[in-house]
């Protein structure tokens, strides 16, 4: 960590820059979800449809919203956890989704809920179920579909594999809304990141500078002593 304090100045002014960068790309970037987030809210969560039917380019939204009908598989409900130094670092909760009727080789998933950073709870999950099946609970889900980390999936995989279950190649991940979703589809302030990244980027410019009146202070010395 040491290193990144001796860096030449130039590498820091770079830095800033490239942070500034980040800022103003996330500032538009949040405008523009909040224009799609704004649009789904005015057409109304899309309408259910089976998982044996679905197909994310038809039965989304502008905001990634779906709303799918499956049924989930109650002996493979995971959450995932992961630690450092003996502290939980993060966790997320998983379960296989299934169609309702026999088709296909059933060791094989092909979606999933995948919830970021919380449980589902008992309560949650009786407030999804419509009905029953053989399979579990058919359950009707609103949320949006998500693409997984590698460090996600991976920890997917091998949870699904304990119940000798193989993650399809091309499985998506349906983020369930927890909250009701006006509040889940609620525009964010797009000034949020750009600030911080503000503040970094000119610690970083100051911090330039003070590396540049080191190192010309180091090499007066040097002149002085030689």
């Amino acid at each position: 960590m040491s290193f990144f304090f001796r860096l030449h100045p130039v590498l820091y002014w770079i830095a800033a820059v490239a942070v500034i960068g980040l800022g103003v790309f996330s500032y538009f970037d949040t405008l523009q979800d909040n224009e799609r987030r704004a649009a789904a809210l005015a057409d109304g969560a899309p309408a259910p449809v089976r998982l044996s039917e679905f197909d994310p380019a038809a039965h989304g939204n502008a905001a990634g919203e779906v709303t799918i009908i499956a049924a989930i598989e109650a002996d493979a409900m995971y959450t995932l956890t992961e630690e450092k130094n003996g502290r939980e670092t993060d966790r997320n909760w998983t379960a296989p989704l299934r169609t309702a009727i026999a088709s296909g080789d059933r060791s094989v998933i092909r979606a999933a809920i995948f919830e970021r950073g919380d449980d589902i709870s008992n309560d949650q999950l009786a407030e999804w179920i419509i009905a029953n099946s053989g399979y579990g609970p058919i359950v009707q889900l609103n949320g949006v579909l998500r693409t997984l980390t590698s460090k996600d999936r991976e920890q997917v995989e091998n949870a699904f594999a304990e119940q000798n279950l193989t993650l399809a190649e091309d499985a998506i991940f349906i983020d369930p809304f927890l909250l009701p979703r006006e509040q889940e589809l609620a525009s964010r302030d797009p000034m949020t990141f750009p600030i911080v990244a503000g503040v970094v980027s000119v610690l970083l410019f100051l911090y330039g500078f003070f590396r540049r009146w080191m190192r010309r202070r180091a090499a007066r010395r040097a002149l002085v002593n030689a």
